[in-house]
This record gives structure tokens, sequence and C-alpha cells, in this order.
């Protein structure tokens, strides 16, 4: 069984991929290698030629201490989901989230262990980084590793001893013990691709009492941002509907123009940690395993669940709308759209908008819709599933691509 599970996620870019996996090994040290460790590469449904190249690096892994094992998925989840399956695979007592952008000196990891095994109040703990939108930023390019390695040499021992505590860290390089995960959980999937689901955790463990430690001992170069460059307006559009959501389910005045009431460390003041509110589970199996639906049903018509990225300029929400509605009469259409992370209102009047483009009077073929707003406990999304008879697929959204992939795991029909 290993100590230490590191769970790395990827999407293409297998150049940044095998640079990571090789400096990730060569800074490993024999004594933590002899406690066992585990690499997790959850490759987040890369093009074949990349898949190919895993598989070949797989097959010629020859680590005698250090385990390697691909997960592979048949479609991006986006980063938030695609972490939660890489945890949800991990055995060792120790669990690090690792970009695949990250090019790793010797020495970074042990100070991260010493500080969440030394304190256990510590949930967190992570290094300087080359590039961050964070405290950990030290603003820092190299033109070779040799040149990094000497600049995390330096910098770790002028900075040795010194532990900055804050409200949040990047999720692109953390590490923790297994009781925060069993704590906390994992990521919110309502961020769908990606960004601010590490604020959220991170608000999440300090609600539960853990300190961030930001470890002056540990150095890693982060080029930053490599998957989001793939496709810049994606990144652009996840950055802004994301804070929006953060700012909607914590009530925060931080970001954009929202009229919260608490900062960040005013949520952690005035809010206590509530397990059914802020517990997320990371696998299908820790979801309630309960059969009775979270929506009774009003009618026996049969009924649609549509769950989506609704605020995503990405999202083909609307194409799937218009099929069921185009297809199906005497049926009831459910929206489940949490009022956590979504202004109601707004979905709602986009909703309506998009129908009355139709031309389709509803009220003649019996079709009657129902939107699902009430803040769900995490632990009941497969019951929300359950509530329906079909879940329909939507291209192009990774909130919805995850509640696909749950529903794939369990007996619910998708359409």
């Amino acid at each position: 069984m290993p100590h230490i599970s590191l769970v790395i996620l990827s999407y293409n870019n297998w150049g940044f991929t095998l640079r990571c996996l090789n400096s990730l090994v060569a800074s490993i040290d024999s004594g933590w290698a002899q406690q066992g460790i585990e690499i997790l590469l959850v490759d987040n449904g890369s093009d074949a030629q990349t898949r190919t190249a895993l598989l070949e690096y797989q097959a010629t892994w020859n680590q005698p201490f250090i385990d390697f094992k691909s997960i592979m998925l048949e479609e991006n989840l986006g980063y938030p989901s695609g972490v939660n399956v890489g945890l949800a695979h991990c055995r060792g007592e120790i669990i690090g989230i690792l970009n695949n952008d990250l090019v790793f000196p010797s020495g970074w990891l042990e100070p991260l262990i010493d500080a969440i095994e030394k304190d256990k109040l510590v949930g967190f703990a992570a290094p300087f980084l080359s590039f961050a939108a964070s405290t950990q930023n030290v603003e820092k390019q190299f033109s070779s590793f040799e040149e990094m390695a000497k600049f995390a040499t330096d910098f770790t021992k002028v900075n040795r001893g010194n532990f900055v505590y804050v409200e949040k860290v990047i999720g692109a390089c953390l590490i923790m013990r297994r009781d925060v995960l069993l704590t906390l959980g994992g990521n919110d999937f309502w961020f769908g691709i990606g960004n601010y689901d590490d604020d959220d955790w991170c608000l999440r463990a300090r609600l539960a009492g853990y300190k961030i430690a930001l470890v002056g001992a540990s150095f890693v170069e982060h080029v930053g941002h490599a998957t989001f460059q793939l496709d810049t307006e994606q990144f652009k559009n996840s950055l802004n509907v994301n804070a929006m959501k953060f700012e909607l389910k914590w009530d925060i005045m931080e970001i954009s123009n929202h009229s919260g009431s608490y900062t960040r460390h005013g949520v952690v003041l005035h809010q206590q940690f509530s397990r059914a509110r802020h517990y997320i589970p990371i696998s299908a199996e820790q979801f309630s395993s309960s059969r009775k639906p979270y929506y009774p049903r009003s009618s026996n018509q049969r009924r649609f669940l549509i769950g989506a990225d609704w605020t995503s300029s990405q999202s083909e929400w609307r194409e799937s709308l218009s099929s069921v509605l185009m297809d199906h009469d005497d049926i009831e259409v459910c929206l489940w759209a949490p009022k956590s992370h979504f202004d109601v209102k707004q979905v709602t009047n986009h909703i309506q908008a998009h129908v009355s483009s139709l031309g389709i009077h509803v009220a003649s073929r019996h079709i009657i819709f129902t939107v699902f707003d009430s803040e769900v406990p995490f632990v009941d999304s497969l019951r929300v599933l359950r509530s329906a008879d079909e879940i329909v697929k939507v291209k192009n959204d990774f909130v919805n691509r995850y509640l696909i992939y749950l529903a794939q795991q369990t007996e619910i029909k998708i359409m």
C-alpha cells in the first residue's frame, strides 16, 4: 500500500506531461520512495496521439518503489471533476494534486509533507511557484532546468523555516492528508471546466478549521494555464462565469459587481462548516444510495432533466432543449439550476426567451417546465438525477458531462 498518492491531470500537451513526469520521478528522494508512492495520471479525454504516447510511457515504466497508473476518461470532464476522479483512486495517507505543466527540482516534496504532518491544523500545504495568481507567485521564468534548479536551491535556502498562512492557494500543486480529504471531499463540479474551484476548496478548508500553509522551503516551476492556452476564449469565459458562481455561493463581494455580504475572511468568521452543505463526494459510491427521488413528481408526465452550465457562452443547452421540445409532447422538462451557483431569474429569462424564439405553444402540447433551484446537498446529487426519467446530454458543457458521467455509473437513463 503506497504512503503517498500524487494525482496529475492532463489533457493533450504530452510534451508538458512528459517533462512533468520525468522531473517528478527524478525529484523524489529514495527515502520517501521506499515508503511507497503511486502516481495517478488522469487523462482527461485527450486525443489519440496523446493517449498512445501515454500508454507507451506506461509500458516502459521501471521504478521499483513508485507505482504508475493511468486513468483514461472518454471525455474532458473539466479540471474540478477530473481531479475528483483521480482522488477517488488514491490509496495513500498523503495526497498531492499536481498540474501537468509543473517542473520539479529536488527537495520540493519533503517540506510540504513536514508541514502537514507536524501541524494537524494545516489542511493544505503548497510551494512557492514561478507563476501563480496568488501570494505564491515569484514571477520568474527560466531558460533551462539547471537555471530553475539553482534558483530553487537559493530561494528555499533563504526562505527555509518561513511559513505564510494564507486564505487560498491555487490548485496547481498542493499536498494534504487523507483525513482532510475525508472531511472536505473534492472539488465542486458546478465550476465546470475550472477556475475558482480551488478558491472554493480552500474556503471550505478554512471553514473546517484548517490552515493553508505556503511553505518557503519548497519551490516548483509552473508554466501556468498550459491547457487553457489551447482555447483562450474558453479560459476567459470560465473565469468570468465562475467568478459569479463563487460570489453567489459564498455571498462574497470581491470580484465583480455582486453585492455580497462578506470578504473571504468574513466568510470564515461568520459561517460554520457543515458537512451537509460543504462536503463534496469524489466518486459515485460516495453519493447517497437512496433510490428516492429528491424532487417528487407532481404529474405522470415523462420527465426530462437538463443540468448544465447555464451561464457559459459555450454550452449548447439551447440546442439540447430545442431537441427535447421538438420531439416530445406531454412532458415535464426539469431544469437543474441551483440558486447557490446561478442567478435563477436570469437563467429562467434566458430559457423563456429561447422557448419563445422556437415558436412552440407549450400549453397546447402539454409541456410544463420545472426549475430545480434549491440548494441540494452534494451527496444527494444522484437523487436529483433519479428525479427524472431521462437525463439530457448537452454538448460543450462540462457540468453536464460530469452529470452524464455519474449517470453512466448508475441505472439512470440518458437521452
